[in-house]
């Protein structure tokens, strides 16, 4: 009996952990900035939002928008040009936008 009930609490406690990997998130790392860019073509705002890059190895990508994207793809009407450490070029209705994954310094207004 003890061996059934030992069984039941790790198989809860192995469930729950599963699904606790999408729901928490690195509390020290700093909010993440984005671009707030108008569509030409059909007149709405877009937010890209870069939560996550990664460079080295071989192939770099980045998580924007919460989609996985690396260089040369495309991400509703931006194309990604370039991945750098901190930040993402994006094109986006023939402009060149960088963003940043952590708020730059020199940007920052009082």
């Amino acid at each position: 009996m003890r061996q059934y009930l030992l069984i039941l609490i790790l198989t809860l406690l192995l469930v729950m952990n599963a699904g606790a990997e999408k729901l928490l998130s690195d509390p020290t790392r700093p909010p993440s900035s984005g671009a707030l860019v108008n569509n030409k073509s059909a007149g709405k705002k877009i937010n890209y939002k870069v939560s996550q890059i990664h460079t080295g190895s071989g192939k770099s990508f980045a998580t924007i928008n919460d989609q996985h994207v690396t260089i040369g793809e495309r991400i509703g009407d931006a194309e990604v040009l370039a991945i750098q450490s901190t930040s993402v070029s994006l094109l986006i209705n023939g402009d060149v936008h960088q963003i940043t994954i952590v708020p730059s310094i020199k940007n920052y207004k009082k």
